[in-house]
């Protein structure tokens, strides 16, 4: 299913917020006569096509996949992630995609010069493919590093771009530690690309030892880098975590688990995934069922 959405209803509903009136704005009064039939176009058509077309066609349910992404291993609700497998997704607005393309364009520009400083020799170096077999997770990684002229010592690396606030907040900057000791594992989002990165550096088809995160600020391009080492004893607790919902999303018919499944309780006041999980009943429910129950809920 996919929606279509227009500038005075369509995301802006379906999120929970109306759009500001002062988004529309009236025809201005023209001395000038002109045909019954012409009328003057709002002075933000312009701004209303850009942001129709990024949000235009949003998926609402994906194809269903048979694994956990990597870059949500550090989501800790486990109905969340199943629904994700499942194929549900949020529609975003035009803003938001505009935020999430500029991110894009700094990961390139970053992972671009490190290619021309040689850092990266080959194409095998950017996006790399990570898989585990149990529990089922694939990611790709934004980038591999070699320091050496041996090419021996390779360093794992996670770009993430952020606001000027989130980034004043972040900690010193630190060479070399376990993943669950960087201040960032306190932190609720850099938690998140904590567990990411040492997801991935422990992947059994290209395993880490070092990396590093980079966050850059998106309005003056400034950059803290922090060091990482593989946390093994963080990989097992997240393969706990994963192994109990893994069940769900590989039986056919796929389920959702109960939320009480979750080993400790998730942030649901900020999940945008509450408004179907809270009509959702509290034991196992098969994807038609979902399907249907969000299908009332959205329309």
């Amino acid at each position: 299913m996919i929606i279509k959405p227009t500038r005075s209803s369509g995301i802006a509903e379906l999120l929970g917020s109306k759009p500001k009136s002062s988004d529309m704005v009236a025809p201005k009064k023209s001395n000038l006569v002109v045909s019954s039939s012409v009328i003057p176009e709002p002075d933000n058509w312009l701004k209303n096509i850009m942001d129709e077309t990024l949000e235009k066609d949003q998926v609402l349910w994906a194809e269903p996949v048979r694994y956990f992404r990597g870059s949500e291993v550090g989501d800790p609700c486990l109905r969340s992630l199943c629904l994700s497998v499942m194929g549900h997704r949020m529609p975003i607005e035009a803003n938001l995609r505009r935020i999430f393309d500029a991110g894009k364009n700094i990961e390139k520009v970053n992972v671009d010069t490190m290619i021309k400083a040689g850092l990266c020799p080959t194409e095998n170096y950017t996006q790399a493919s990570i898989k585990y077999p149990d529990p089922p997770i694939q990611g790709h990684t934004d980038v591999i590093v070699l320091r050496d002229k041996a090419k021996i010592r390779r360093y794992l690396g996670e770009i993430k771009s952020i606001n000027e606030w989130p980034f004043k907040s972040l900690p010193k900057e630190h060479g070399p530690m376990l993943a669950s000791k960087s201040p960032l594992f306190e932190i609720k989002t850099p938690h998140k690309y904590i567990m990411q990165w040492n997801c991935y550096a422990g992947a059994p088809n290209m395993t880490f030892d070092e990396g590093f995160l980079l966050f850059e600020e998106k309005n003056t391009s400034a950059q803290k880098f922090y060091w990482l080492k593989r946390d093994d004893e963080l990989l097992e607790k997240m393969f706990i975590r994963l192994r109990l919902a893994a069940p769900y999303i590989l039986s056919d018919p796929m389920l959702i688990p109960p939320y009480s499944l979750n080993m400790e309780e998730p942030p649901c006041k900020t999940c945008n995934r509450k408004y179907l999980c809270k009509n959702l009943p509290d034991y196992e429910l098969d994807y038609t069922a979902v399907r249907n129950i969000d299908k009332e809920l959205r329309g």
